[in-house]
């Protein structure tokens, strides 16, 4: 792993990779942080940001086989994280009247992003 780029090009690279997926993607993350109804626990709201502002960005630039222009990508990021954030508020919703608040948060997470990574390691071979 002999690269000859200094560290901050290559920061600078990794950073600016899929620039629109991540902006679009922090942008619904703090959205979601203030409105969605996942009771009154921190912890429920900072799992689901972190599903949406950056387990979309990772499952878009390492398992989708497709790379959009900016416009697309933003707009694909848009989409995954409206079904994300329906995926963590329908289990948590569901799991809330049987387990504690942490509880259900904790589940909706692990729901959501195994349904995540499951839809995008699943597309290429469907594709």
């Amino acid at each position: 792993m002999n690269d000859s780029r200094s560290l901050s090009e290559r920061l600078t690279d990794d950073l600016t990779a899929d620039l629109s997926v991540s902006i679009a993607a922090v942008g619904l993350a703090l959205v979601a942080f203030f409105l969605a109804p996942v009771g009154e626990s921190v912890g429920n709201r900072f799992l689901l940001i972190c599903t949406l502002g950056i387990f979309i960005p990772y499952a878009y630039g390492e398992y989708w086989p497709v790379e959009y222009s900016p416009t697309y990508a933003a707009v694909w990021t848009i989409s995954a994280g409206l079904v994300t954030s329906g995926i963590f508020i329908g289990v948590f919703a569901v799991t809330q009247s049987a387990l504690s608040s942490t509880a259900a948060g904790a589940v909706a997470f692990v729901a959501t992003v195994g349904v995540q990574y499951g839809i995008a390691m699943a597309f290429p071979h469907v594709r």
